[in-house]
């Protein structure tokens, strides 16, 4: 597959093209996915071919097409043949590897120096374990600094040092079951979460001089150093010294065999075995018997410094000056120089995936001879092959050896730092490719197979060695700026150079050509394969070159070139090469066989020719320009432009990508669209990608697709890019992009092209050098972080040791410290948080810290954290590894925390639940006495609101009798003084009316009264004459009221009414009061009594109304002469024989005339 980027030529590309833009590195993708389209000519096996595009873009307005100019052949010089001059520099391209020498071969003697226990010499000792327990304390934890990196490391090396918090130092290592890391150094003992760094000593129970540290299958940590032996079970710290019955206290190399016996070295000529309860220990008594003669101690007095088992069970000591010993479980046989073993001073035991045993010599203050390797063979004692530094160790003083997942053995050493043996070299890893120190005094691999070595100095290395790994001008490159850009026929990387010529990588040499062998030009921009096998090469300033192995042939304007400036190099299927240009220059093609040059040049301000040129699985040729994509029409021998990225991006357009037959990619170096192809139109398929929305983080510089569809992203200004699975996420606004930088082994930009070699290697090129990536070996991250758990919790702000909490001299060092000694049951086992907490309602200022584990990218770790109860949503993700919730009120909570890592995978939820107790007056026995209380206040405020109640009820009685009494005087004093008479005199009520108010009013009178009365009333009895009366006023008075008139005197059988506002009501009433004794004439008449008739007499005019008397009797009266007309009229009803008579004035006020039929 061709991937191409330019990116240190884009400045010489604006600069030629006199355009304003920003040197951006730029990058043509040629990939076809589709199995029928894997194998085009000269493309290697199972690599990926190139992209496929389109069409045309009917939405914008396209410049017209480039046509052919035919150049005559008469006016151009012929090629120019230089022939190769002198030999080429060749130089290793990995001057730290060296091929394995042939190792010394030694068959061991038939006749080993062996003793049979309870035969030669006794069987061991045993006698009783009994070890002092001490409970373990905490330490207040250190926060950690990020992993630096050299910047001239050419491998993916990571250090911690005394600069970042840690110790200089680090003698041994260990990854527990939880992850954590352990450090010891005969000093300190420490342990590193991936966030704080925590110092265990004498004073918190543990050793103060540890040199080797061990876990055994319950996961207990074992500590052994000059002060004894000791295991930290997550609560207690178990010693074994002198004290506990140990010949000495000096002890070294804890190990677990396979029966779960834990063995260790005590002193200079024991060593121990504990099984839990008791101690077997072989010392000198188990020494060499010969011939019935007593030779020297079996251990000659060295100290034993490593245990190990085979995994035949046989149990391998070491020893400072006595070789080794094996112990099968019945015979101890000793190895020495004599035997063949390289160096009677031994200081580490390996066994390799082969069941070879290796055994490193040296350790500290001895010089060391290199490694043995042992072979165990039937039939014999095995033999012995010896590694020095002339079979290519780097040191021959060993501290350390390691086995990785893929077999290969690792040797730390004193005098030549790190070493990796995978059967045929040893490749050598010292402070020139990155490592902190020269001297290495141990190594570990963790689960994930990292590499950390200890330094005597340097603090601590991880060192990733299937990761990104760097070639410079110190590994062979000629310069420093290069890229890398085609592999040809023979697997050869050819990397064209910034002012350093050609160099060909042919896996173990770098060759360099250049002008002083021939090359037209130092400075190279494209490099392209014929099928004929050439090579050519297109420089900046000098045209074009190809190159047969043994002269190049060069072409320049003067044969043909439309430019000397030439950006790209293509050769299509019928063999023509095409060259672009720049945008002055346009393109240059080339037909080899008859000569033929032909130039196509459009508008320079278009820019095709000076974006890169591919050809796709159907033979299409594209040109990219200034946002600009061209396609060549073969049939009218013309470019046609068929689509603009987007009319205002003038950057070039030189990522050209097929992800299906329809869907096509056109992209810059910061934006990509997606266009779907029919027939020669094409439209937008999905939404524009930028930077950071669909694209990676960075200015593309180089893409290019794997054999698993992984896409890889060359960034301008940040690293590497990964989309995994690529094509199934591209596309997408929220693609998860992971990102490779600088602390992850990486260079900080990348601006140059990329390429994916038949071996499955990734390359990628920079102003640093040439970066390689082997994805047979590299796996990219699938996994959420592990172990994710609480160091620590802080109460109050403070840290707190919670074992620490029951010693009274630590407590009273805390303000609170009786008060949290009582909040919980338990504390997790090697963690520093209590289990079932339970606060005061006063101690509720809590911080959270966490950590989660991923040693691969440590620093790539993010946490979410949310409380149940206070918190809705979760927080956003943060590498900050605490959580602070204060003024927490009181109830139970949980708290729940996830971590994410480079792989974009969420670990599950760690939930921690904890309580927080009430004020005293939030209790249940608070609650119970405000019960009470309140019962008694609700029963006394009953009391009282009832006795209230009866004071207001009686009062309410009493005010209700007053005003119905108070109602009943108003209606009898209404009875004799009309309302109507108040109102008209403008008061509310009778009490307001005084001595004198007047008014004058118009109003129309009527008066009534019963003829021949005093006849009537002689034939009564007094009784018979008031119902009488009262039966007929009773039937008046009533129709008076009704028609909006007030009754105003009674004159025994005559009524005098008042009128005001409606004259016409006044004659109606008086019509409906005769009607009304019609009515009651014939129910007299049914009792045989007499009929009676009334005259009505009604006039109108201005009246006095007003009180008269004296202070004891007011009275109300109406003075007027319109009141005596009235009366008057009334009179004249008896002598004109009439019931009703009206005077002139009332009939002159009435408002409407009725017909009214009345007796006359």
């Amino acid at each position: 597959m061709k991937t191409k980027s330019k990116s240190y030529l884009s400045s010489f590309r604006n600069q030629l093209f006199d355009a304003p833009t920003e040197g951006i590195l730029s990058c043509l993708l040629t990939l076809s996915l589709f199995a029928s389209c894997m194998q085009p000519p000269k493309q290697t096996a199972g690599i990926p071919i190139e992209i496929k595009t389109r069409l045309n873009q009917d939405t914008v307005e396209m410049p017209p097409s480039i046509v052919a100019k035919y150049i005559d052949p008469d006016i151009i010089l012929p090629p120019e043949v230089v022939p190769l001059k002198g030999q080429p520099k060749v130089v290793a391209a990995h001057p730290n590897e060296h091929p394995a020498g042939t190792p010394e071969f030694i068959q061991i003697p038939k006749d080993l120096m062996a003793v049979t226990l309870g035969k030669d010499v006794p069987f061991p000792l045993k006698m009783p374990a009994q070890g002092s327990i001490v409970p373990a304390l905490q330490p207040k934890p250190k926060p950690i600094k990020a992993f630096r990196t050299k910047d001239a490391a050419i491998y993916n090396i990571q250090f911690l040092s005394a600069e970042q918090g840690i110790y200089s130092t680090v003698k041994c290592m260990l990854e527990d079951r939880r992850g954590h890391l352990w450090f010891a150094s005969g000093g300190y003992i420490a342990r590193y979460d991936g966030i704080n760094w925590f110092v265990y000593s004498e004073k918190e129970g543990f050793l103060n001089d540890a040199v080797n540290i061990m876990e055994d299958s319950k996961g207990n940590i074992w500590f052994a150093g000059a002060t004894g032996i000791c295991f930290y079970d997550g609560v207690n710290v178990v010693h074994f010294n002198k004290e506990s019955g140990l010949e000495s206290n000096d002890c070294r190399a804890p190990l677990e065999d396979s029966r779960g016996n834990i063995w260790f070295a005590n002193g200079t000529k024991s060593v121990y075995s504990y099984d839990g309860e008791q101690f077997t220990i072989f010392d000198e008594q188990q020494q060499l018997s010969n011939d019935g003669r007593k030779e020297q101690a079996f251990y000659s007095d060295n100290r034993i410094v490593d245990i190990e088992e085979d995994s035949n069970g046989n149990i391998w000591w070491a020893t400072q000056g006595s070789g080794v010993l094996r112990y099968d479980g019945r015979q101890i046989t000793h190895f020495t120089e004599k035997e063949g073993l390289i160096h009677n001073y031994i200081v580490d035991i390996l066994e390799d995936d082969d069941g070879q045993l290796w055994f490193g010599s040296g350790g500290e203050g001895t010089k060391g001879q290199g490694v043995s390797r042992y072979q165990a063979k039937e039939g014999d004692n095995g033999s012995f092959s010896n590694f020095t530094k002339e079979e290519g160790l780097s040191g021959n003083r060993m501290a350390g050896m390691a086995k990785d997942k893929s077999g290969n053995i690792w040797l730390a050493t004193y005098d030549g730092s790190l070493n990796r043996y995978d059967g045929k070299i040893f490749t050598h890893f010292t402070p020139d490719e990155g490592l902190s120190f020269q001297t290495a005094l141990c190594i570990m691999i963790d689960r994930k197979d990292n590499i950390w070595v200890g330094t005597n100095g340097g603090g601590v290395n991880r060192f990733q060695p299937s990761s990104f790994r760097h070639f410079t001008e110190k590994q062979g490159l000629s310069k420093n700026w290069a890229f890398p850009e085609i592999e040809d026929g023979q697997g050869n990387i050819w990397i064209g150079t910034y002012l350093g010529g050609v160099i060909k990588y042919d896996g173990e040499y770098f060759t360099h050509y250049s002008e002083k062998e021939g090359l037209l030009q130092n400075i190279i921009n494209s490099i392209l394969e014929d099928k004929k096998g050439n090579l050519w090469f297109a420089t900046r300033d000098n045209g074009i070159c190809r190159f047969d192995g043994k002269a190049f042939t060069n072409y320049t304007m003067r044969q043909g070139l439309s430019h000397y400036f030439v950006w790209d190099l293509h050769e299509d299927s019928k063999g023509q090469i095409w060259a672009a240009c720049g945008k002055q220059g346009g393109i240059t093609r080339i037909n080899p066989d008859n000569g033929q040059i032909t130039h196509f040049i459009g508008n320079e301000s278009d820019g095709i020719g000076g974006g890169s040129i591919m050809e796709d699985s159907q033979h299409n040729l594209w040109f990219g320009g200034r946002g600009l994509v061209a396609k060549f029409d073969a049939a009218n021998d013309e470019l046609v432009y068929c689509y603009n990225i987007d009319p205002t991006d003038k950057e070039w357009v030189d990522f050209l990508v097929e992800s299906n037959p329809e869907s096509v990619w056109f992209g810059t170096n910061a934006v990509f669209t997606q266009v779907k192809q029919n027939g020669n139109e094409i439209k937008k398929e999905l939404p524009r990608l930028t930077i950071g929305h669909g694209l990676p983080n960075t200015r593309i510089s180089s893409l290019i697709i794997d054999k698993s569809q992984n896409i890889w992203v060359g960034g301008a200004n940040d690293g590497i890019a990964v989309l995994k699975k690529g094509l199934d996420f591209f596309g997408q606004l929220d693609a998860p992009w992971l990102q490779y930088q600088l602390e992850d082994g990486t260079r900080s930009s990348y601006n140059g092209t990329s390429y994916l070699d038949n071996k499955n290697r990734l390359w990628w090129g920079s102003v640093y050098g040439i970066t390689q990536l082997d994805l047979n070996t590299f796996q990219l991250p699938i996994d959420a972080p592990v172990h994710l758990s609480p160091s620590h919790i802080d109460i109050q702000g403070q840290f707190l040791d919670y074992r620490n909490l029951g010693n009274n001299d630590y407590k009273s060092t805390i303000d609170f410290g009786e008060a949290a000694s009582q909040s919980f049951d338990s504390i997790v086992a090697f963690h520093n948080y209590p289990e079932n907490l339970n606060l005061p309602y006063d101690l509720n200022h809590l911080t959270f810290h966490f950590s989660a584990i991923d040693w691969t990218a440590p620093h790539k770790i993010k946490y979410s954290y949310q409380m149940d109860g206070v918190e809705k949503y979760w927080s956003e993700p943060s590498i900050e590894a605490k959580a602070d919730y204060r003024n927490l009120p009181h109830g139970t909570f949980t708290f729940k925390v996830k971590a994410i890592g480079e792989a974009g995978v969420w670990s599950e939820p760690f939930e921690y639940a904890f309580t927080i107790r009430p004020p005293w007056w939030f209790t249940w026995w608070a609650y119970g006495l405000y019960t009470i209380l309140a019962v008694a206040a609700i029963g006394g405020y009953i009391m009282r609101l009832r006795h209230k109640i009866m004071e207001k009820q009686e009062q309410l009685e009493r005010e209700q009798y007053l005003n119905r009494e108070l109602r009943e005087l108003n209606i009898a004093t209404t009875r004799f003084v009309p309302s109507d008479f108040v109102q008209i005199l403008n008061k509310d009520t009778l009490k307001e009316l005084k001595l004198g108010d007047q008014t004058q009013a118009t109003m129309t009178v009527l008066f009534a009264d019963i003829r021949d009365y005093t006849s009537l009333s002689e034939s009564m009895t007094p009784e018979d004459n008031f119902k009488f009366i009262n039966a007929y006023l009773s039937r008046m008075g009533p129709i008076i009221q009704e028609h909006g008139g007030f009754i105003c005197q009674y004159f025994g059988d005559g009524i005098m009414a008042l009128f005001k506002d409606n004259h016409d009501l006044a004659v109606k009433a008086a019509i409906e009061m005769q009607q009304a004794l019609e009515r009651y004439n014939r129910k007299r008449f049914a009792h045989n009594r007499p009929a009676i008739q009334v005259g009505i007499g009604l006039n109108t005019g201005q009246l006095m109304l007003g009180v008269i008397g004296d202070e004891q009797r007011y009275d109300s009266t109406v003075i007027s002469d319109a009141v005596n007309t009235a009366s008057r009229m009334e009179g004249l009803t008896k002598i004109f024989g009439c019931r009703v008579i009206v005077s002139e004035k009332t009939l002159m006020e009435l408002n409407i005339m009725e017909n009214q039929q009345s007796d006359t």
